[in-house]
């Protein structure tokens, strides 16, 4: 009895595809043209970066920053994504030995940060997006001392919403 009543529902469900398929209630997947991607840019100049992270503030900057070998942290920045600021060696609060940071902006035009150190206290710091290169105006501070694991959101508002163990 169940048998017959699978096989009766995959029927239905072969025939309900043909019919879209005939009556094209199904749109067609579609890929990217050729002529969408520009040319990539290298933006550490070096060839020994690794572990870069980007966030684009409200105002539609594109922020990056990513690990040196040689350097430390760098930075830069850019109004269109094909034209870039020089790389910048930034201090940041996190070190290279601590968990790579997450980077959310907001809305309202803040860039906020968060990391876990190599002792593990969970930190955050937050800044304007204009002064996200200058790390001595984030204001940064430390959550809790000990945190093996997290994870951050912003919702719809620009409420900061962050959970760890």
């Amino acid at each position: 009895m169940m048998k017959k009543y699978r096989i009766q529902l995959n029927v239905l469900f072969m025939l309900v595809l043909l019919m879209g398929m005939v009556l094209g209630s199904f749109q067609a997947g579609k890929a990217q043209s050729g002529a969408d991607w520009t040319i990539p840019v290298n933006l550490s100049l070096s060839g020994v970066a690794s572990a870069p992270l980007m966030v684009v503030d409200s105002g539609g900057v594109i922020h990056v920053i990513w690990l040196d070998e040689v350097d430390g942290y760098k930075y830069s920045q850019s109004i269109d994504g094909v034209k870039w600021s020089a790389p910048l060696s930034v201090t940041f609060p996190f070190d290279p030995e601590d968990t790579p940071p997450i980077l959310l902006a907001d809305t309202k035009g803040f860039i906020h940060v968060f990391w876990i150190d190599k002792r593990g206290g969970l930190n955050y710091g937050r800044t304007p997006s204009g002064d996200f290169g200058e790390p001595s105006k984030w204001g940064a501070v430390n959550l809790s001392q000990s945190v093996s694991s997290f994870d951050v959101a912003l919702d719809a508002l620009g409420q900061t919403h962050i959970a760890y163990i």
